[in-house]
């Protein structure tokens, strides 16, 4: 898959799982498809980073509801695109600064279906 920044808005960039048992998640997917693992700190609240042969696939936080897999799409305006989902009837569950890297932003849409933004 081309680096985010390549992508076109609206294009999914990353998949990340909220799981309640982060520890057995990691047991499942490394065993599952043989990736590898690397937690990423406190400071980006215990985030777990799955690479394969070397580049990264997937990601995983620890959630204390249900467990679910996300997809984020590419935006090129995360304020814009935050801005759109609550004027289209949605709501923005949460919007994130990370580090250097880029805005996240968790969303439903006015169904209740929800994805994510992500602003490389």
């Amino acid at each position: 898959m081309p680096a985010p920044a390549e992508q076109s808005d609206g294009t999914p960039v990353w998949i990340d799982l909220a799981s309640s048992n982060v520890e057995a998640s990691i047991e499942f997917y490394t065993g599952l498809f043989g990736w590898t693992y690397e937690r990423a700190g406190a400071e980006f609240n215990n985030y777990v980073n799955f690479s394969l042969d070397g580049t990264l696939v997937a990601g995983l936080v620890a959630n204390n509801g249900g467990d679910a897999w996300n997809v984020y799409l590419k935006t090129s305006d995360a304020e814009g695109t935050a801005a759109s989902v609550v004027a289209s009837g949605g709501q923005v569950f949460f919007q994130h600064h990370i580090a250097d890297l880029g805005e996240m932003i968790g969303f439903a849409d006015s169904n209740g279906a929800t994805t994510g933004a992500w602003q490389p």
